[in-house]
């Protein structure tokens, strides 16, 4: 019994102290590249590229990026009236003259963009933004040819329409023309009534009444006088309108004058002498200047 005893505790003994043999589980490389991270997308950037347009038909596909704004040029002699976008919050557009910068701020977004000219030409975009597409390639700059004839033509002929904040530019500097024409010409108003005052005060002075003639007569001719640079007839409302001569050496000349209807006064641009006032060959008023 003892010695059975025995061999039960050695057994024992050994159990506690032999090393255990430990198996090690090691994975394969399917299972290992299951369970790695996939690398992330890196997009390659394009240089410019040309793309054409067939008229108002033609629609062109735009790869964007986040961080990356691509500029489209229109043809020179286009300019940029008017720009819709599918998507205003997450699409940022901004345009002046011929070009149009597109920018997303939006993974994997896409919209569509239309660009009018004042040309009436429309040019149609659908810019997608491709920054985790594995390959993609980002559109940093796109020319844009118009190959359509009737588009060119409209381009030739200049706008057809202007943008709303040039003709409120337009608007305001007509405004402002007129408003300095009204200004300039209250001043000119001013500045005669000034003149015209200075005269009156020192008209008298020069208006001499040295002329003799036949009072009444026919032509209803009531005075004749001149002042320093100009002789004047005066009429009644009745009697024709006559012809002015000018008497020199016995000889007469026609001479020009106005005649000024509110004042029913000839107007000769110099100082007569001698001269008549004739209507036809029968009717005639003579005038004498007496004092030379």
């Amino acid at each position: 019994m003892k010695y059975i005893l025995a061999i039960l505790a050695a057994t024992a003994m050994y159990a506690e102290t032999a090393p255990v043999k430990r198996e090690s589980i090691t994975p394969t490389r399917a299972e290992s590249m299951q369970i790695r991270p996939s690398a992330p997308a890196i997009p390659s950037v394009s240089p410019a590229r040309t793309v054409h347009f067939h008229g108002n038909a033609g629609v062109e596909r735009l790869q964007t990026g986040l961080n990356y704004t691509t500029l489209v040029i229109l043809p020179k002699e286009e300019k940029i009236m008017e720009v819709t976008c599918g998507d205003k919050d997450d699409w940022q557009i901004n345009w002046s003259d011929n070009f149009a910068s597109i920018k997303p701020s939006i993974a994997n977004s896409r919209t569509n963009v239309n660009l009018r000219t004042t040309a009436g030409n429309i040019y149609t975009f659908l810019p997608e933004e491709v920054s985790t597409h594995h390959g993609a390639t980002i559109d940093i700059k796109v020319i844009v040819e118009q190959d359509d004839s009737s588009a060119l033509v409209n381009i030739k002929h200049g706008p057809r329409y202007v943008p709303v904040d040039e003709l409120d530019q337009y608007k305001r500097k007509a405004d402002e023309a007129i408003a300095a024409a009204k200004q300039a010409q209250d001043d000119f108003h001013k500045q005669l009534e000034t003149e015209r005052a200075k005269l009156q005060a020192t008209y008298p002075a020069t208006i001499k009444h040295d002329y003799e003639f036949l009072y009444p007569n026919k032509l209803g001719i009531v005075a004749i006088y001149h002042d320093a640079s100009f002789t004047f007839i005066e009429k009644n409302g009745a009697g024709e309108i006559g012809s002015v001569y000018e008497t020199k050496d016995g000889k007469p000349s026609l001479v020009q004058y106005e005649f000024d209807k509110q004042t029913n006064r000839y107007v000769i641009p110099k100082i007569l002498d001698d001269g008549y006032v004739a209507v036809g060959k029968k009717t005639r008023v003579d005038f004498k200047r007496v004092s030379q």
